[in-house]
């Protein structure tokens, strides 16, 4: 088709264009964004991998030997995160026995890799004081403000300052999935989600 000329150049580009674009995305499903479970393999461990650019349907099992090579990194990762089981503060969990709020003004240390603006530390004081009264909020301004970043700091905020290591339940759109998954590996990255 792209060759053919009865095809117009603006047809022909937009094939070139398309084409391009495909191998970019199949180069991208080559690459290990996280490893999500282990398993006993017939001949060694398997890896369940969720591959980038592709939801969590396309995850696949595969070799120890592939995925390290691919991407050791990932499994130090996975082997990380499985070998600390949740353990939270149960003075802190219960909101009879919490400590009292303390109003931050800067960034906390442990919130690294980013630096939060003056409103989303706002907005994360908003979540922690409510949380420490025993009240239920909703983080509500327009778009693109931050809200995810937000509330992925405030989880941050509830493991390394109350003892909470969760689990957390997070619901979000299944298109903003990967924004999420961005958000949590470069602002928390030792978070199991």
């Amino acid at each position: 088709m792209a060759h053919s000329p009865e095809v117009a150049p603006e047809e022909r580009e937009k094939w070139n264009l398309d084409r391009e674009r495909d191998i970019d995305a199949m180069e991208d499903y080559m690459h290990v964004e996280r490893v999500i479970g282990s398993r006993d393999g017939e001949e060694e461990t398997e890896y369940y991998v969720k591959w980038r650019g592709l939801s969590y349907d396309g995850c696949t099992w595969e070799t120890a030997t592939l995925v390290s090579e691919l991407a050791q990194l990932e499994i130090d990762r996975f082997l990380d995160r499985s070998s600390k089981l949740p353990v939270s503060n149960k003075a802190e969990a219960n909101a009879g026995s919490r400590r009292k709020y303390e109003r931050f003004l800067t960034q906390p240390s442990y919130i690294q890799h980013g630096e939060l603006r003056e409103f989303q530390i706002k907005g994360l004081n908003f979540l922690a004081h409510n949380w420490c009264n025993g009240k239920n909020v909703i983080l509500a301004d327009e778009m693109g403000l931050g809200k995810t970043v937000q509330t992925v700091s405030f989880m941050n905020w509830l493991r390394h300052d109350r003892g909470q290591q969760g689990p957390f339940i997070v619901v979000v759109p299944l298109s903003t999935m990967p924004a999420w998954a961005d958000t949590f590996n470069n602002w928390t990255p030792d978070i199991n989600y």
